[in-house]
């Protein structure tokens, strides 16, 4: 196979994984919330069940074991592949059957596969950059961006859409069959151990001191309180929105429609814009305009 056409199987291999990655996080964050209110949960039980999100906080953590154990031949895609496939057992496991009466299960499977999801997605960034040629990888950052954006239409609108038609299990099944899917897909992928990416490796071992330095920047520490400030409250106006609109009488088809699809269409869209704008105007000038 001629190395042009191979490096452009694996951009699709690594944009489809990405979005296998990102839709279950959407739906479980986003999109079940609406379904639990239409099921009569109180927006307290609803506002706690996102605190089963909190494995992705530490996701610096859980990538030191790859950067002790994965820096070998091969390393990187047998844990992709063995990550991957835990994550789509646990999806498997979350739609095994309904969940709406037992909360205590439910949170227990979606901490969980926040944590299988946000762990599978290390390795998965690693394999790319292992795999890619260097002249690739803007190409990637790109493919990544759409993907996400995807994953944010899928797991926020169309999954709600599946779960109306079909069930409480069929959003669980296709999406972990995507990550299933996507782990075959990888086995196939062969990883190189060029002067480049044994630089990167090297890095990756220092990954804990250079946060930590990162951590004592004086640029860190003003933006990370104010981004820390600003975020939570973006992503509860979002987190509410459908909830609040199924309360005022909207059909959950539709508000799947108008804020999973088309929300998320226009927030793709948005942050194309987004990103220009912070070219620019620079970050001091972008981030009070956003937060307007």
């Amino acid at each position: 196979m001629r190395p042009a056409l191979r490096h452009g199987l694996a951009q699709a291999l690594f944009g489809w994984l990405n979005l296998a990655l990102a839709a279950p996080g959407v739906y479980l964050w986003l999109g079940l919330p609406l379904v639990l209110r239409q099921h009569g949960w109180s927006g307290t039980a609803i506002g706690l069940f996102q605190l089963a999100s909190l494995p992705t906080v530490f996701k610096f953590l859980l990538a030191m074991p790859l950067d002790r154990r994965g820096a070998g031949r091969g390393g990187y895609r047998r844990w992709a592949v063995a990550l991957l496939l835990a994550y789509a057992a646990v999806l498997v496991a979350l739609g095994w059957r309904d969940l709406l009466n037992d909360g205590a299960m439910l949170f227990a499977l979606a901490t969980a596969a926040a944590l299988a999801g946000t762990w599978a997605d290390v390795p998965v960034n690693a394999l790319a950059i292992r795999v890619l040629p260097p002249a690739g990888r803007a190409w990637a950052g790109g493919i990544r961006s759409m993907a996400l954006c995807l994953g944010a239409i899928a797991g926020g609108g169309l999954m709600l859409l599946a779960q109306a038609r079909w069930g409480w299990q069929a959003p669980f099944l296709l999406m972990a069959s995507a990550l299933a899917l996507g782990a075959a897909l990888t086995l196939l992928l062969r990883e190189t151990t060029d002067s480049a990416n044994a630089r990167h490796t090297d890095g990756n071992a220092i990954a804990t001191r250079q946060a930590i330095a990162y951590l004592r920047l004086p640029a860190s520490r003003r933006w990370l309180p104010l981004l820390a400030l600003l975020f939570p409250f973006i992503g509860a106006g979002w987190f509410y929105l459908k909830p609040l609109l199924l309360d005022h009488g909207l059909a959950p088809e539709r508000v799947a429609w108008l804020v999973g699809v088309a929300g998320g269409a226009v927030g793709a869209v948005g942050s194309v814009a987004g990103a220009r704008l912070l070219k620019r105007l620079g970050p001091g000038r972008a981030v009070p305009l956003h937060a307007g």
